[in-house]
């Protein structure tokens, strides 16, 4: 048995909260689901700024110590950064291209809150 990360990338979420389930297909065509999973895109209150970033953007409404997971997806859902811990400096995004990527948050419980991020120079 092999474990394996699988992942997805709604391009179009819908405002508010959803509920995603993966279904998983093996080469033999056998196939299994995934938990679901609750995502919130209102923003509940999490804002990023500056947005558009430079060098660094940092959290606005949820404490750093709060965050289990950031994760930073090119348009076309490829993970750019992955980190689990934020700094109060923010998030060094000195790396990325210039673009518009989404930021995925997710706090000790569990929620999930995804941003737009624009990064600019």
């Amino acid at each position: 048995t092999t474990i394996r990360k699988y992942s997805f990338t709604d391009q179009s979420p819908l405002t508010g909260r959803s509920l995603y389930r993966l279904k998983m297909v093996d080469q033999d065509n056998t196939f299994a689901y995934s938990v679901i999973r609750r995502v919130n895109t209102e923003g509940r209150g999490i804002a990023l700024y500056p947005n558009p970033a430079a060098e660094f953007v940092k959290l606005d409404g949820i404490a750093p110590a709060s965050v289990k997971n950031v994760e930073i997806l090119s348009h076309n859902g490829i993970s750019v950064y992955q980190s689990t811990a934020v700094s109060t400096e923010g998030i060094d995004v000195k790396k990325l291209a210039p673009g518009a990527y989404l930021l995925k948050i997710t706090d000790l419980n569990g929620a999930l809150n995804t941003q737009k991020l624009v990064i600019a120079r």
